[in-house]
Formats: structure tokens, sequence, C-alpha cells
């Protein structure tokens, strides 16, 4: 009888040993990102930001929300959608990934997510911009991630 149930220990343990392995390899890369866009223009390459974000390759997933945060004395009541753009760093020319476009919430966040596909192992990075700065400040939040298939 001790000696089933040890069997049954040993073998459980090892069961979760495993699963928990699998789990860990399909989940690759996962960040936080965040931005705030007074303007009409952030670009997460530029030298001022420097954000870059490195990515296992796999299925690339990016979530977030949008939403203002305040408002310029000549802001519109129109909101003004927001383009948000994730590119691969390259020499030479940057490779686009893909884009979602989202209005931002005035009184609460309108979230977002999307998914680009098979990726390859890199740097990534966001550009979000608006077609013209309408006064609206905008705060965004959310994260970018590779999954292997």
């Amino acid at each position: 009888m001790q000696l089933k149930m040890k069997k049954t220990i040993v073998s459980l343990i090892l069961a979760t040993i495993v699963s928990s392995f699998l789990a860990i390899s399909a989940f690759a890369n996962s960040y936080t990102w965040s931005f705030k866009l007074d303007h009409r223009v952030i670009d997460g390459s530029s030298s001022e930001n420097n954000k870059f974000y490195s990515l296992d390759a796999g299925v690339l997933s990016f979530s977030g929300a949008v939403s203002v945060y305040s408002l310029d004395p000549y802001s519109t009541y129109e909101l003004e959608p927001v383009k948000i753009l994730v590119y691969e760093r390259k020499f030479g020319l940057d490779r686009f990934v893909g884009s979602t476009t989202v209005t931002p919430g005035r009184q609460s966040a309108q979230t977002f997510f999307t998914n680009f596909g098979s990726q390859p192992a890199g740097s990534y990075y966001i550009k979000a911009i608006k077609d013209r700065d309408d006064g609206n400040n905008i705060e965004a939040t959310g994260s970018i991630n590779t999954f292997n298939n």
C-alpha cells in the first residue's frame, strides 16, 4: 500500500512539473507598454523615447486601452481616432508589422485586441499617430507579447 501511494505522489509531481514546463514554453515574451499622446505623433524608436521590446519568435498579440486624460483649451468635441502601429527594428528600413485604429474613450477607456500572426524574433516598437491635433490628450497602456505556435 505504501509503495503504491509513493508511486502516485511521484506521478502527480512529475505531471505537475511537465505541465508547468509546457505552459511556460507556450508563453514566450510579454511586455507592458504605455504612452501619452499630447499632439499628433509618438514614436517608440525616437532617441527621446527609445522603447523597444525584445520578442521571441511566435504569434504576436497586441492589446490595450486608450482614453482621454486631459483637454487643451482648443479641444474639439469630436475625438480623432488614434492609429497605433507596430514595427520591427531592422538594419536600414524598419519592417511594418501591423496596426489598429482606436477612437479613445472620453469617460472610460476604449479597449482593443489584435493579433499580427507569426513573427520572427526581434526588437519591436510602437508608434501612435492622430491625423490632427484635436486638443484631446490621450493616454494608452497595454501589452505586446508572443506565444509559441
